[in-house]
């Protein structure tokens, strides 16, 4: 990505800058140095922090450093304007209903068939599911408020260990300043209760850790978990030939 970002070009608020997977619990502690441990034997740039530029104590973290943050619909929208050609297209406002195995496969739309060598199913729950994965995963909600700090928003890309997880980071605004973006509240989608309560409780959260002007967006993400975390990488069934799947990223 990054090297697609200099070499076209492309304006999508890429932004070096450091990962923490931090902890405020002493219980989370061998987690997160066990993290590091893991981390440096695959050769990754990880190192254990007791400190960061979060304006709150907290008992220790993973820190990557020369990691990045960029606007991903920016990025997308600027290499879709350099895929078409050499056989490469982009088709938008399109239903797919069908897919037919095989070489090459077909893909029936509302507007036509595609024909492709191969096809990677990357539409969350996949709509042709032979291998019935809508079983092995479930979708998951969080909510996430745009808040406008009294304060510079601190460096880095943030997010807690444990089940009750927050993730912060900043974003550009357009008019030159910084949306401090503040995450949480995880539940099961459709068994969270009082969606409204939760956006109370998640600005008590931002407000009793950052000095908060106003919130001025918020909204919820949703994503689909499998049942051990691991996404669904690969073959769409042990008997497909040119199908293929990814899908269970969660958040």
């Amino acid at each position: 990505i990054a090297s697609l970002v200099e070499e076209n070009k492309i304006a999508c608020d890429f932004r070096r800058t450091s990962a923490y997977t931090f902890t405020e619990s002493e219980e989370d502690l061998d987690k997160i140095k066990a993290e590091v441990e893991a981390a440096l034997r695959l050769g990754l740039p990880a190192s254990y922090v007791e400190t960061t530029p979060l304006p709150f104590p907290i008992k220790g973290a993973v820190k990557f450093e020369n990691q990045a943050q960029f606007h991903p619909r920016k990025y997308l929208l600027a290499l879709v304007e350099k895929l078409p050609g050499d056989g490469s297209h982009v088709f938008e406002e399109t239903r797919a209903s069908e897919l037919e195995d095989g070489d090459p496969c077909r893909v029936k739309t509302n507007r036509g068939t595609i024909t492709a060598k191969s096809v990677v199913i990357s539409t969350h729950f996949p709509f042709h599911d032979p291998n019935i994965y809508f079983a092995a995963m479930h979708p998951g909600r969080s909510l996430v408020l745009g808040c406008r700090l009294n304060t510079p928003a601190p460096e880095g890309m943030y997010i807690s260990a444990g089940e009750d997880m927050h993730s912060f980071r900043s974003n550009p605004a357009g008019d030159g300043g910084e949306i401090w973006m503040v995450g949480g509240e995880k539940f099961k989608t459709g068994q969270g209760g009082d969606t409204e309560e939760r956006f109370k409780r998640l600005e008590l959260y931002a407000r009793g850790r950052f000095d908060v002007q106003s919130i001025e967006y918020r909204w919820a993400t949703q994503d689909n978990n499998t049942v051990d975390r691991v996404p669904y990488i690969g073959k769409l069934s042990t008997g497909s030939k040119n199908l293929y799947v990814a899908t269970g990223f969660g958040g």
